[in-house]
């Protein structure tokens, strides 16, 4: 064979095997001629260790003495941390759950499912406690969220239960309440969103770079996603200090487009500003603003100081000046709630069926209601397993959107939705849907699981630019919401209400335009901050530039810490004056018919209203034109509903089981991580089984409603703590 380069390329891959084959051969010689004591070492080892296996199997079975130990050692560390978990998790949520204030005392926080409620009480809550709940959330939620529309009026979205036929169990009140707590926290995410985007974080301000103006006593600056203020502290006539003249905007929105200066109602743009307990606010009105320009607030300066707000930077040190955006209908970043529904699952969480909470199921259930329950979470003809929800509708039923293009909503979807309601799984008395978890069939007839998966969906008009900010707020909420699905339509379609639709659908007072005001970044509607959420706002509100930016980064921590004691007297209700609203959905709680005067509308009769001088006619048209950049954004997720940690067993039941306990009684474990509460150490007792069916030769008693059971119950030991589901 000639050996050419065309017979080299012909037959290459030989070439190379042998080369390869050759170079393998020389690489494993030079290795067993340098280093064979390594290798030696190496053979030594592996056979000693299959020496060991052999004798360990040929020995016979595995002594408990010295194999257990080690084993139980790491299974009572694992559930130790367990429980560090399960505490840190409830009391991040532990403040979203509140009852009437005549059951927190009455039945001592009614953590636990299991605590017997009286058939008056029951009856109570059915006509009394549940609609005052509502009707002060329908009251007091539109105010707060303004100027964000209610599509259909608060009802129509948020959907309470209206048809109570009889006197509830305990398993209606808790669902009842789950559906409660959760939509109501649902709009405090809607709150929580708007505020995040109303506040405006200070910027600290390189004196080098950019001089003081001359006659300028003190400098301010602040930034939100919309806008940049820069705050000019003069002097007047009567040497008060005042707003500048020559302070600046700037536009700096993401979508980069131009921005009026003109809100609704022919007004500009108002800025709130709060120092200490002092809330007033600021306009600033003009022509429209281009991406990237800086304009004037005016050609004079304000004529009169913010009442109460003190410039001086001594002071302000001390007591931080805390600026936020007002949005009206025109500018605010939500602009409407479409829908919230709860046990609506996304595309890939459809094929599982939704379970019911059987500990629930089993409270007072009688026996018809058992077998009944079974048929159900079997599944009915031509259905799979579960697929009863409550907002009725097919699966793969439609949310129609205000373009006229479905958007895809599972399991059907709120009043007027397309689709007819399918048979469920439902409660005897009042139909409430039990089906709504996303857990394996019968998991809590065997163990009662520290949460429960709520399927859940949320569609709003916003402001495209602020999508992620929403799903921030979903993420940062005290739902532990997981995000499965994220669509969103261009809003084409999008009139704002007028606002004689929205006083007729919310009952709201339309005396003045609607404006959120955010006068309290963060504040919730209902249970206080928790830790967490006072970690996340304050890295929130401290992303300033680093460096040589430590007085700055002072005034934030002030700032922060005022925050904190405000969100802490709102959740008591102790707001001195201008916040005296209380919580919206607090049950039984009765206040003022208005909202917050640091929450309501600017008007030229207000105290410390500011009018700069402008060029722009006071009485030019509303700017209420067609906004191109809203979109219908529809958000699926699993929220995670934690319910209280198993409390030590009593000393009575620690005698029956000849173990000691401190006398806890029903209490609430530790909150402290360092000490969680310990398991019990039985495993969770069922709940008490229902009366057994009667005999062939026994009167069937007559097919009727559940009946009400008394509140006492014969005295006998209190069943385990475990049975209790708190987020139920």
């Amino acid at each position: 064979m000639k050996l050419d380069q065309e017979t080299v390329a012909k037959h290459q891959f030989w070439f190379l095997l042998g080369g390869y084959f050759l170079l393998w051969l020389v690489a494993v010689m030079w290795m067993k001629f340098t280093y064979p004591d390594e290798i030696a070492g190496l053979k030594k080892k592996y056979d000693e260790a299959a020496n060991s296996v052999k004798t360990a199997q040929s020995s016979g079975p595995v002594n408990t003495a010295t194999f257990l130990p080690p084993w139980e050692k790491e299974a009572k560390s694992f559930s130790d941390h367990k429980s560090v978990i399960w505490a840190h998790a409830w009391n991040y949520q532990s403040g979203m759950y509140d009852w009437p204030a005549e059951w927190i005392k009455k039945y001592n926080g009614l953590t636990d499912p299991q605590v017997p409620i009286s058939a008056d009480d029951r009856a109570e809550y059915r006509d009394k406690l549940y609609p005052n709940q509502i009707n002060n959330l329908r009251t007091y939620a539109p105010k707060w969220l303004n100027p964000v529309e209610f599509k259909g009026g608060f009802d129509n979205v948020f959907n309470p239960k209206k048809d109570w036929k009889e006197t509830p169990t305990r398993e209606e009140i808790w669902l009842a309440q789950e559906d409660f707590w959760v939509k109501r926290e649902l709009l405090v995410v809607v709150y929580d969103a708007m505020a995040r985007q109303a506040l405006m974080q200070p910027v600290a301000i390189d004196e080098k770079a950019e001089p003081m103006p001359k006659g300028v006593e003190a400098r301010y600056r602040y930034r939100n996603k919309n806008w940049e203020i820069t705050l000019h502290i003069r002097k007047n006539d009567k040497g008060q200090p005042v707003i500048g003249g020559d302070s600046t905007i700037k536009n700096i929105h993401p979508s980069r487009h131009p921005q009026p200066l003109t809100s609704a109602k022919g007004r500009g743009i108002w800025f709130n500003v709060a120092q200490d307990s002092v809330h007033t606010l600021f306009e600033v009105r003009g022509e429209p603003v281009v991406w990237n320009e800086t304009k004037k607030f005016s050609e004079e300066n304000y004529p009169d100081p913010l009442s109460g707000i003190k410039w001086d930077k001594e002071w302000v040190k001390e007591h931080p000046i805390v600026v936020s955006q007002g949005f009206d209908q025109t500018n605010c970043p939500i602009r409407r709630i479409n829908a919230i529904e709860l046990a609506k699952q996304d595309s890939r969480t459809f094929i599982w069926p939704l379970q019911p909470n059987h500990i629930l199921a089993a409270l007072d259930a009688l026996p018809e209601d058992e077998e009944k329950n079974a048929a159900s979470a079997a599944g009915g003809p031509g259905m799979p397993p579960g697929a009863g929800s409550p907002g009725g509708g097919p699966p793969g039923g439609s949310m129609p959107s205000s373009s006229g293009a479905p958007m895809m909503m599972m399991m059907g979807g709120p009043t007027g939705m397309t689709g007819t309601a399918s048979a469920g799984n439902k409660t005897p008395n009042n139909e409430i849907e039990r089906n709504r978890y996303l857990q394996p069939a019968d998991q809590d007839k065997k163990i009662n699981p520290p949460s429960r998966h709520l399927p859940l969906a949320l569609q709003l008009i916003v402001e495209q630019t602020h999508i992620n900010d929403v799903l921030l707020a979903l993420a940062n909420s005290r739902l532990r919401f997981q995000i499965t699905q994220v669509e969103f339509t261009h809003a084409k379609d999008y009139v704002p209400q007028s606002e004689d639709e929205k006083n007729q659908k919310d009952g709201t007072d339309t005396a003045s335009p609607r404006v959120f005001m955010a006068g309290m970044p963060g504040a919730s509607m209902a249970g206080g901050p928790t830790p967490e959420q006072m970690r996340m706002q304050m890295e929130m509100q401290m992303r300033m530039q680093q460096g040589g930016q430590q007085q700055a980064a002072q005034m934030q921590q002030i700032q922060m810490q005022r925050q904190m004691q405000m969100q802490r007297q709102m959740q008591q209700g102790m707001m001195p004056q201008r916040m005296m609203t209380p919580l919206p959905g607090s049950g039984g709680m009765a206040g003022p018919s208005g909202p917050p005067a640091y929450l309501s509308a600017p008007g030229g009769i207000r105290r410390g209203g500011n009018f700069p001088v402008s060029t722009i006619d006071a009485k030019q048209s509303e700017t209420n034109s067609f906004d191109d950049n809203l979109v219908e954004l529809t958000i699926y997720g699993i929220a995670t509903l934690y319910r209280a940690p198993d409390a030590p067993p009593t000393a009575e039941q620690s005698s029956l089981s000849g173990t000691s306990a401190p006398q806890s009684g029903h209490q609430q474990p530790s909150a402290s991580p360092t000490s969680p509460a310990a398991p019990p150490a039985t495993a969770p007792a069922t709940p008490s089984p229902a009366p057994t069916t009667p005999s062939a030769n026994s009167t069937p008693p007559p097919e009727t409603k559940q009946a009400d059971k008394p509140a006492d119950q014969p005295k006998a030991p209190p069943p385990p703590p475990p049975a209790g589901n708190k987020k139920s």
